[in-house]
């Protein structure tokens, strides 16, 4: 009986890691900006996307910042979130550096703690409702150098 106490406190333990593991939080977002990995198109139609995080900044300038994730992960044709600190963010298409940003206020985000979901909101409506399915760290080169960031795929609801 102890060797089968054992192998559940066990599997318990890799369960509860698993489950631990895709949960996403207020600080993953609160000012950070995002791209999908879906082109324009494909990320409205869809039911699973992946928001890829970027996290290193190549140049701040002109008013925005660059980034090596656009170069060594492309995204000339992507969808890219701006999650502000006080629930406001942007939402922008981008074709070939040419884009719509979102007026400002028009969307809000938040965490649904029950049931661990990123809500965008759009004028106070459900946008999307987005729910975690993977949460990994990726690699990419730029030019000989390597770099990590975090990539989400994500369920619409």
């Amino acid at each position: 009986m102890t060797q089968f106490r054992f192998i559940i406190l066990i599997f318990s333990l890799f369960f509860i890691q698993v489950v631990y593991s895709q949960t996403i939080s207020k600080k993953d977002f609160v000012n950070t900006e995002w791209f999908t990995d879906n082109k324009n198109d494909s990320f409205h139609e869809s039911d699973t996307i992946k928001i890829i995080k970027y996290s290193n900044i190549h140049d701040s300038g002109n008013g925005f910042n660059i980034y090596f994730e656009s170069e060594g992960l492309g995204d000339s044709e992507s969808v890219k979130f701006q999650f502000n600190r006080y629930g406001n963010m942007h939402l922008w298409k981008i074709y070939y550096h040419s884009g719509t940003k979102s007026r400002n206020k028009e969307r809000k985000w938040k965490i649904d703690r029950k049931t661990n979901d990123l809500i965008i909101l759009r004028d106070n409506k459900i946008e999307y409702r987005l729910k975690s399915i993977d949460i990994r760290e990726i690699e990419f080169t730029v030019k000989n150098e390597s770099f990590k960031t975090m990539e989400i795929t994500m369920f619409k609801e």
